[in-house]
């Protein structure tokens, strides 16, 4: 579907970097800067260079791959292919002495290859120079879909010119690096191969210190061992062969020969960062080390990959957006899958996979429009024995299958966390009709929960096998309704069928959006089902033009009583729009219902219904004012009398019974930092007024001060919530020691219901005290997850008075942000209501290491101000004032060096 609501599509804009956790004392200043000492850089050109060349200058540059392969390498050293030259099918070709019941040997041939030894710190890099478009190394791959979609069961990938069943097949790698220790391949476009960059570990070796950025692949495809066929095993040779250890074409292939029992790390540190995919079958394929990875997952105890991070990437029309495999420690984040399943595959495309991997984080990603063939087809797939993984603040959009799905190979999947992102209108062709689909549960403690859910009337949130129901489980649970829902959608009168367009909310498989002639009448009833009686914002979606009704109407039905709004279809298309709030009960057939304007085409495209937040929010205060007790929580009455409904309610009813009536509570401790106030009344009487008066520690009395009018509805037939922001009072300051709720003005008869006020801050945890970092080595962790930010790259929390950090002591609480070099610090909020703001906070420079530290502060990705603390002590900060409107937000705090420097942050608040 197409769907632009900016008040979720916000949460993924973060520009996140290599995230990653180490605990040597190198890890404590991060990844350090490459300094090239003492290197020799050469030059390969395809259009102008020549072999006998000593290829030391630009003027003098070597010509093929084969020259610049055969050469040994140190530390430093640099291979630079001319920009704009194209090296096609070149390379050395190798005789694999693969054996199978179909070949008797099997020839590949690798672009670049080489295994000379680099340092971590100071490593061979194969890049570009000169001006113009990247370098290019392609081999000859055509990927044969029409093949496979005629005889999937015997599709092999054909490589143009060679037919495979001959034996005479050669597959192409683009860029082979054995031992890749010390190296890094960056500014390349590697198209029409098998493998875009094998990346080869030998047995008995451990490899550090890999970085693979700014690469381009294209028609990455061809392997794929469910569909090519397998050895005899009949010559034990063949299980350290190429073809035998890269069993899937990718991007970047991590693979090396094996032996039985070699369970050992055998590449760590590795980075892979802005890397580009189109009908690439994968972007990231870890083969782990098994005697016989033809097996879907040899036996789910080997991990030979340690810290591998996948970072601001995309991959489009492959089978796999990415997979991690054997993995201890790393990230993928700010990587975008799209449309995985193009690619042909004889078994379950997936956004993104994970199998046999621990102490993973996969943050801030998209996986959208995954199809299915014989499986699979979701966003994100947790296939087994995975430990400590958490999926967090990722978007997962029209996927054929679940956003995301369970399964239990080689064992079910332990501590697994599946908490804060958003689910939208997955399970497009009902395969199990959940947004998260568990085949296998994961054990007791793994966690799904606190997820936002857009899901399509007649799904459900979790489906399948769920027995840990305890911890399975979503907080947010939105409907919405489409009109091409034939079963919650009722029409009368005409309405037409119009194609989808840029702004119209709709499935690439039906048509978008339908049209009513103006002066028709026609009507377009959108019947939700509601899962229980409470407040609901109702939303509406259209598509925009000039042609459109200025006077659209909406009929929302509660149940009970109805209310009309009327809508200008001319504007503000293509987003959710705020029709109101309102109690729909249950069992009672609420409805929204479109009719026709008197001029002007009408729109009817779909609508949201959107449970109005309770207070989970960290750091918030709730008041339920049941009749369960006079003076429930605290709160005492002036002019009104309680009554007492049985059976119990989950509201107070207050008569009024003299002048100036008001509800109060004088023995509160509430820190000002919760400005938001949401109140859930049911006012009956003809009073329009509502008024909050409040007490504060330096203030201990009722004035007109600190108050604060706004506005209710009279005579209400059902319960409102209403929001009021506190914000916007300078005397709103310090401890507020007390509450108290009048109708205004000079209302002596009547009556109101008072359900809860509930008051809450904009911003969660803005002193950083969790999660607590006092269990952690070192006192520090790099992107720590459980609080209410999120950490990117170089960011995480860490102890005052540390000593490996040199922190100073902390503002408020015993722990701070710190944000090193290029890394991010974000958090989205949710206004209640519009107004003008600044962002402020404390900040101090790390002074025991590094340079200082220069960062931006960013509200929706505007930044709002740049600031560079000189102090080894906190200092106080803030932006410069803007405006924002009511709903969703994101601030974040973004690195704006790539050396190793480092801020502290502390004490952030939105204040007006």
């Amino acid at each position: 579907m197409k769907n632009k609501e900016e008040s979720i599509m916000s949460k993924r804009f973060f520009v996140l970097l290599i995230a990653f956790g180490l605990v040597l004392s190198v890890a404590v200043t991060g990844i350090p800067e490459y300094a090239h000492a003492a290197g020799t850089t050469y030059y390969v050109s395809s259009s102008s260079g020549n072999d006998s060349n000593n290829g030391t200058s630009s003027s003098t540059p070597w010509k093929t791959l084969v020259k610049a392969s055969n050469q040994a390498y140190g530390p430093g050293d640099q291979i630079l292919l001319k920009r704009g030259d194209t090296w096609t099918s070149e390379g050395n070709v190798y005789d694999d002495g693969y054996y199978s019941s179909t070949r008797t040997h099997n020839y590949y041939r690798t672009g670049f290859r080489n295994g000379s030894k680099g340092d971590p710190l100071n490593p061979i890099v194969l890049g570009a120079y000169g001006t113009g478009a990247k370098p290019v190394i392609k081999g000859t791959y055509t990927p044969n879909y029409s093949q496979y979609n005629s005889n999937p069961s015997s599709w092999k990938g054909l490589v143009a010119g060679f037919d495979e069943s001959s034996g005479a097949n050669e597959d192409y790698f683009a860029v082979f690096i054995q031992n890749p220790h010390g190296w890094k391949v960056q500014d390349l476009k590697l198209s029409n191969a098998q493998g875009g960059i094998v990346l080869w570990n030998n047995a008995g070796q451990t490899n550090d210190g890999t970085t693979i950025t700014n690469i381009d692949f294209a028609d990455i495809d061809g392997i794929d061992y469910f569909s090519n066929d397998q050895p005899d095993g009949t010559n034990p040779g063949i299980k350290n062969s190429v073809h035998f250890r890269v069993t899937y074409s990718a991007g970047v292939i991590l693979t090396g020969d094996s032996y039985q029992g070699d369970n050992g790390i055998r590449g760590k540190n590795i980075y892979l960062s802005n890397l580009r995919g189109v009908r690439t079958k994968s972007l990231l394929m870890p083969v782990r080390r098994s005697n016989n990875p033809w097996e879907l997952y040899p036996d789910g105890t080997q991990v030979n990959y340690q810290n591998v991070n996948l970072t601001n990437s995309s991959n489009s029309g492959g089978t796999f957006g990415w997979w991690m495999q054997g993995t201890d420690g790393g990230t993928v984040s700010n990587v975008i899958s799209t449309n995985s399943g193009e690619s042909p595959y004889s078994y379950g495309p997936t956004g993104g996979g994970v199998s046999d991997s621990k102490n993973l984080t996969i943050t801030n990603n998209e996986f959208i429009g995954s199809s299915k063939n014989t499986v699979d087809g979701c966003g994100l797939d947790f296939e087994g024995n995975n430990e400590n993984v958490t999926a967090q603040n990722n978007i997962f959009k029209n996927n054929h299958s679940g956003g995301i799905m369970y399964f239990g190979t080689n064992g079910a999947n332990r501590s697994t966390n599946v908490v804060g992102n958003v689910f939208i209108q997955n399970e497009l062709k009902n395969f199990n009709n959940g947004e998260v689909y568990v085949a296998v549960t994961p054990d007791a403690n793994s966690s799904v929960k606190n997820n936002v859910f857009e899901k399509a009337q007649g799904h459900v949130n979790i489906s399948g096998t769920v027995t840990n129901s305890g911890n399975i489980n979503a907080v947010s649970d939105t409907l919405i309704v489409d009109d091409y829902d034939a079963a919650s959608v009722n029409t009368t009168g005409i309405w037409t069928n119009v194609p989808a367009s840029t702004n119209s909310y709709q499935t690439p498989y039906l048509y978008g959006v339908k049209s009513a002639a103006p002066g028709s009448g026609a009507t377009m009833t959108f019947n939700p089902v509601i899962p229980a009686t409470q407040s609901y914002n109702v939303y509406a979606w259209w598509a925009e033009d000039p042609s459109f009704a200025t006077a659209a109407t909406y009929t929302v039905y509660d149940g009970t009583n109805s209310s009309n709004v009327s809508v200008d279809q001319t504007t503000n298309g293509g987003k959710w729009n705020l029709l109101g709030t309102y109690t729909l009960r249950k069992g009672a057939s609420p409805y929204v219902k479109l009719t026709a304007a008197s001029s002007g085409t009408t729109i009817g495209d779909a609508i949201k219904i959107v449970p109005v937040a309770q207070a989970t929010r960290t750091g918030s205060t709730v008041f339920k004012l049941t009749n369960e007790d006079t003076g429930i929580n605290g709160f005492s009455r002036h002019a009104v009398s309680e009554a007492h409904a049985s059976p119990l309610s989950d509201n107070t009813l207050y008569n009024i019974n003299g002048d100036d009536p008001y509800i109060f509570n004088d023995s509160m401790n509430v820190s000002s930092d919760q400005n938001q106030m949401i109140i859930k009344l049911k006012n009956n009487t003809a009073s329009t007024q509502g008024k909050i008066y409040f007490k504060t520690s330096g203030s201990n009395f009722w004035d007109e001060a600190k108050s604060k009018t706004f506005t209710i509805s009279a005579n209400d037939s059902q319960f409102k919530t209403y929001a009021v922001d506190m914000t916007t009072m300078a005397s709103w300051t310090g401890t507020i020691t007390g509450i108290r709720f009048d109708i205004e003005p000079g209302t002596t008869t009547g009556s109101f219901n008072m359900g809860e006020i509930y008051l809450f801050p904009i911003l969660e945890n803005g002193n950083f005290e969790a999660p607590g970092m006092s269990g952690q080595p070192n006192g520090y962790a790099y992107n720590p997850t459980g609080g209410s930010w999120t950490f990117g790259g170089y960011a995480g929390l860490v102890l005052q008075n540390n000593g490996a950090w040199g922190t100073p002591a902390a503002p408020d609480g015993t722990q701070m942000a710190l944000l090193q070099k290029d890394g991010t610090i974000s958090q989205t909020f949710v206004l209640t209501a519009g107004g003008t703001f600044k962002v402020s906070f404390k900040a101090a420079r790390r002074t025991s290491f590094g340079g200082q530290q220069t960062f931006n502060v960013l509200v929706d990705g505007t930044n709002q101000g740049t600031f560079s603390p000189s102090s080894g002590t906190f200092g106080s900060f803030a932006t410069s004032a803007f405006t924002l409107g009511a709903g969703s937000h994101t601030i974040m705090f973004q690195g704006a060096t790539t050396t190793d420097n480092t801020a502290f942050i502390d004490s952030v608040q939105l204040t007006p």
